[in-house]
């Protein structure tokens, strides 16, 4: 099994050669965060990091993956290597730590290292329950910071969703402000957004831009002979990998999320009572993480439907389906209504979060849609 290294990894040059500098000159930063979507290739630049600052036999601009302590790294069983990640309690309350999960981590990322959040947690089976990082695995951390390295390299700890931390992260400061000779923290974030300004103020923050249309491809390239679908995903994929690798392992479904959000807005617009409650009680079903990328992906089309009013070659990223659809619905989106949408959509995903009611969070948006742009807009225009 080999899990990642610089050459690997399809583009982000930049960013690769401001690493691998760093190592060299031995100017890397002792705590760094990787900030991206996770399809723009955060944690296999980790990975690929933690490789070559522990290699044995450096080359100029990659680890040697021969030595000793390569082999161990592609196997993610380095001894000086740790990992932390999202995990979930259960219905009594028990929290599982990360080691509890490390064979299927491993596993995980040697089928997708571009994996989300999202498909982590289904990966391990966590039902309806959301990604946290516990307090016990901070505690977990400190520990394994604290001891000598096995080996003659460095310890070097990756904090994988840095986001689920949360309050958790004010128990590392004082190993972030004084660690140990050669100790380096990788923490990976989609944003910066929910990450403590006291973690970072002590981190050298590196934001990943998303993957261009031909790094993609060549991506693809080594999993499928299609040049049709190659050129058609990587565009669609609007430079994220996750994506771009969901779409080709599964084309008869990718456009299976435009239909549900297609048929939502539709009968929330004519408030087709009897169609909107069987498509609620569906959403229903779906787990929380599920939920938020849905509403996610309802907030993209959205937004994309008003630039398509200035620039209709932006479709060319979509698929017939979203972009016939995408053509239509812009004619709807006018004025201050869409803020309201947006904002709408955006409370929604924060009352999720917060274990509301899923059924009502999405009855409740179908209400507003149809008052915002449905027919209720009408009703209330003949009032006035």
């Amino acid at each position: 099994m080999r899990i990642m290294r610089f050459a690997d990894i399809p583009g982000q040059q930049k960013i690769k050669e401001e690493l691998i500098t760093s190592v060299k000159n031995n100017k890397l930063s002792h705590s760094i965060m990787l900030v991206g979507n996770e399809g723009y290739g955060a944690l296999p630049l980790a990975l690929a990091l933690a490789s070559y600052i522990n290699c044995e036999n450096k080359g100029e601009r990659d680890s040697c993956g021969e030595c000793p302590s390569c082999r161990k790294s592609d196997k993610m069983i380095h001894p000086d290597i740790h990992f932390t990640f999202s995990t979930y309690s259960d219905s009594g309350g028990k929290q599982f730590l990360s080691e509890k999960f490390i064979p299927q981590w491993r596993s995980a990322i040697e089928t997708n290292p571009y994996m989300t959040d999202l498909d982590w947690l289904t990966f391990i089976n966590s039902g309806n329950k959301q990604g946290n990082i516990y307090i016990a695995d901070c505690h977990q951390i400190i520990k394994n910071l604290s001891l000598t390295t096995y080996e003659s390299g460095a310890k070097i700890q990756i904090i994988w969703q840095a986001q689920n931390l949360g309050n958790n992260a004010n128990s590392l400061l004082k190993i972030i402000e004084e660690p140990s000779p050669k100790t380096y923290f990788i923490f990976i974030a989609p944003s910066t957004d929910k990450i403590l300004s006291t973690i970072l103020s002590r981190t050298r923050v590196y934001s990943l831009p998303p993957f261009n249309p031909e790094d993609i491809e060549a991506e693809l390239r080594k999993r499928s002979e299609d040049e049709t679908f190659i050129k058609e995903i990587a565009l669609r994929a609007n430079g994220d990998m996750n994506e771009a690798l969901k779409q080709l392992g599964n084309i008869a479904d990718n456009d299976n999320m435009m239909e549900k959000l297609r048929n939502w807005f539709l009968e929330s617009y004519f408030m087709k009572r009897v169609e909107l409650y069987k498509t609620i009680g569906n959403f229903s079903e779906m787990s929380r993480e599920q939920a938020k990328e849905f509403l996610n992906y309802a907030l993209r089309i959205i937004r994309e439907s008003i630039v398509h009013q200035y620039d209709d070659k932006k479709l060319s990223h979509f698929s017939h389906k979203e972009s016939e659809f995408l053509q239509k619905f812009g004619s709807l989106i006018k004025g201050k209504n869409v803020y309201q949408m947006v904002e709408d959509i955006n409370q929604a995903m924060y009352h999720i979060e917060r274990n509301a009611n899923i059924k009502f969070v999405f009855f409740h948006l179908s209400l507003q849609f149809y008052k915002l742009f449905g027919e209720g807009q009408k009703s209330e225009r003949k009032e006035e």
